[in-house]
């Protein structure tokens, strides 16, 4: 699939995504609705077709990972373990951009499951709320090599 994008009167930008994925907000995504899974295989997965785990870098990309992601929850590519600021992602760094809950004001259920979480984002109101790493739910993988 190809898309041209006009970057000023005289100058075009051509994005081709890997076969399999969706242009939307200038990255190339991959909804697997085939099985609900858990964070770890969620990584795999999407390693193994060259992408990473989604993880939103703007109110934009945010909007395409709730158009994209259906009616249930989608992984996104942050874990954490004892606050909301120590979540990072796959790559080690710090979020530039965040939509946690308004009441997501610290990690949940620690003391039941763990302090080891990962997030996800919700699909009627694209908020983010962590939880444990082993639960399941939808991927949402994405490349970043397609145009900016």
């Amino acid at each position: 699939m190809t898309h041209i994008t006009p970057l000023s009167d005289n100058a075009w930008d051509t994005c081709v995504c890997p076969e399999g994925f969706t242009l939307c907000g200038g990255s190339c995504w991959r909804y697997e609705n085939s099985s609900l899974i858990s964070y770890d295989a969620a990584v795999s997965l999407c390693a193994d077709l060259g992408a990473e785990v989604a993880l939103t870098t703007s109110s934009t990309e945010n909007d395409c990972a709730v158009c994209l992601g259906g009616s249930i929850g989608i992984w996104l590519g942050l874990r954490g373990s004892t606050t909301l600021e120590s979540f990072l992602t796959s790559d080690g760094s710090t979020p530039t951009y965040t939509n946690w809950h308004p009441t997501q004001t610290a990690l949940s259920g620690c003391e039941s499951y763990g302090c080891d979480n990962c997030v996800y984002v919700d699909p009627i109101d694209g908020q983010w709320t962590d939880y444990r790493c082993d639960f399941i739910l939808l991927v949402l993988c994405q490349t970043r090599t397609c145009c900016a």
